[in-house]
């Protein structure tokens, strides 16, 4: 559609004129990327059109301001960014690099240090638990990889 087109080229302007830390803090390649992902699901989906819409003004609005940031519009920000997530995960089940390792390595060392504590040999149980947490992560990150379910 026309807005993805035009919302992708404002945020490659608007990231040529800051600076790498402004750059990293609003996360301007995750946006990017999940304004392609909206931007395709767009004609089909009327929440994605809608949070496409929205963005288009937040980005309107950031570059009105020559991309420097105040505390309500870094809220506004991160609060458009966490709304496109959710959608993006719960409706078309696309997700972030790193989101099932970020959920089975604390799951399986809170297992393996339980397991430790129950059984008295703490590290070598925390340990496995560690192992089994990354080793179910990668699996899952790469079932998400080959069904292209990435953002």
């Amino acid at each position: 559609m026309k807005i993805g087109k035009e919302l992708q080229s404002d945020i490659k302007v608007m990231s040529q004129s800051m600076t790498e830390k402004d750059k990293i803090l609003l996360d301007l390649q995750l946006f990017e990327r999940m304004i392609q992902r909206f931007d395709s699901a767009a004609g089909k989906c009327r929440e994605c059109k809608s949070l496409l819409e929205e963005a288009d003004q937040h980005f309107k609005e950031l570059s009105e301001n020559e991309g420097k940031t105040d505390r309500a519009m870094r809220k506004k920000h991160e609060k458009l960014r966490e709304s496109m997530l959710k959608h993006l995960r719960k409706v078309h089940r696309l997700y972030r690099p790193g989101h099932f390792m970020s959920i089975y390595v604390p799951l399986g060392i809170s297992i393996g240090v339980t397991a430790g504590l129950v059984n008295g040999t703490l590290l070598p149980f925390s340990v496995a638990g560690t192992a089994i947490g990354y080793l179910i992560g990668v699996v899952k990150e790469n079932s998400v990889i080959k069904q292209k379910r990435r953002i």
